[in-house]
């Protein structure tokens, strides 16, 4: 199933990048995002996931 995935960061976060992977490993969308503000990618399939790059370096994964 497909759709529009919502994507809003809290106030007060720092600038970080997001990539919306699709369950096939593929990059659907790519958005730098900074606390308080909000981005929509058009996703392939509810089990998208996100991959969000910190300041530090580091790579986080969230399950959607």
């Amino acid at each position: 199933m497909s759709g529009i995935l919502h994507i809003t960061f809290a106030p007060g976060l720092p600038a970080v990048a997001v990539d919306v992977v699709s369950p096939e490993l593929e990059v659907v969308g790519r958005l730098m995002l900074a606390g308080g503000q909000t981005g929509s990618v058009d996703v392939p399939s509810e089990r998208s996931f996100l991959r969000v790059h910190l300041p530090s370096g580091q790579t986080l994964t969230v399950q959607v």
